[in-house]
């Protein structure tokens, strides 16, 4: 079968009844990608191949339902099996994301995007114009939010949180979004307990066991080490030079949220599949951080090694910490 791929360049699909072969482009290189024919979501797979090669904006299809109550971990293996399924058809996206409602998984080229999105009932594919959606969402991220502290946050309502590329198919954006800064720490709290919740529900189910971290620093100096790993789940820790701590300081590092002493650092462990799980980590990271004096932590922090696995570039957007 013979599609239109990166910049109007020939994509080519094999299909058999175990493997699909699919010959695909982005900017800097062609490939042939072999994938398993997944047995589940047969329908889904035909569906994504159709708006993949020949949808028009504004066509969308249900392609997932949960069970009514579905918790956590049922949901991210119920979207990781129609996600398999999906690439199993078209190939790896252009873009892996999330958003607070749920995965935002992108296959872009320079006109039409497909989108695999989520939310807590199931999942949809999308097709949009690339330019006009994109010019709606760089506006959401420049002209909305709060005008103080004093308001509530609306990281919610940003169109994703987090963006993988790993030099998929397609054509990737030229121009992406800036931040939103967190204009105090509620705020800050806010977008660390999405961003967070959504390495735990979405990211295994685009990218299987790889890790995920990043560091918080303040004024130059590391705060808090932030990690996930999908056997373990959300991981904090605090490095600390003392060799011994006093009763008063271990009392004020438990109150903060602080678990253990681990040699020279201080750590807590959030399960993957705790439903508030994310939530805890976001206020201990909060507690932490006004314990060291941040009243404005957009402008105050900063971000480091930011990575998904060491591999490709992974943009936190929406942490509302500046880089």
């Amino acid at each position: 079968m013979r599609y239109e791929d990166c910049g109007g360049a020939p994509g080519l699909r094999w299909r058999g009844e175990r493997h699909t072969l699919i010959f695909q482009s982005n900017r800097r290189a062609s490939w042939l990608a072999l994938h398993p024919v997944p047995p589940r979501h047969a329908d889904a797979a035909d569906t994504a191949e159709s708006l993949h090669d020949t949808g028009k904006p504004g066509e969308r299809a249900r392609v997932l339902s949960y069970e009514p109550g579905a918790a956590l971990a049922q949901r991210r293996t119920a979207f990781g099996d129609l996600f398999d399924a999906v690439v199993g058809r078209i190939g790896g996206p252009t873009l892996f994301g999330g958003s607070a409602e749920g995965p935002n998984i992108r296959w872009r080229n320079e006109r039409r995007l497909l989108i695999l999105s989520g939310d807590r009932h199931g999942a949809l594919l999308e097709v949009h114009d690339t330019g006009e959606l994109e010019e709606e969402e760089h506006r959401d991220f420049k002209w909305g939010g709060s005008w103080s502290a004093d308001e509530p946050s609306d990281f919610h309502s940003l169109p994703y949180l987090w963006q993988l590329d790993r030099g998929g198919s397609g054509w990737g954006p030229d121009v992406y979004p800036g931040g939103r800064l967190a204009l105090g720490p509620d705020h800050l709290q806010d977008a660390l307990g999405l961003i967070l919740h959504s390495f735990v529900e979405h990211l295994p189910a685009q990218v299987g066991k790889n890790w995920a971290g990043f560091v918080i620093t303040h004024r130059g100096r590391d705060t808090v080490h932030i990690a996930f790993e999908p056997d373990s789940g959300l991981r904090l820790f605090r490095y600390d030079r003392a060799e011994h701590d006093s009763a008063v300081k271990t009392a004020a590092m438990h109150k903060i949220g602080w678990q253990q002493r681990e040699r020279r650092r201080w750590a807590a462990v959030f399960p993957q599949d705790g439903e508030d799980s994310a939530a805890r980590a976001a206020r201990l990271i909060v507690t932490q951080l006004r314990s060291d004096g941040v009243n404005n932590p957009g402008e105050e922090c900063a971000l480091r090694d930011v990575t998904c696995n060491d591999m490709g570039t992974f943009d936190l957007y929406r942490t509302g910490i500046g880089r």
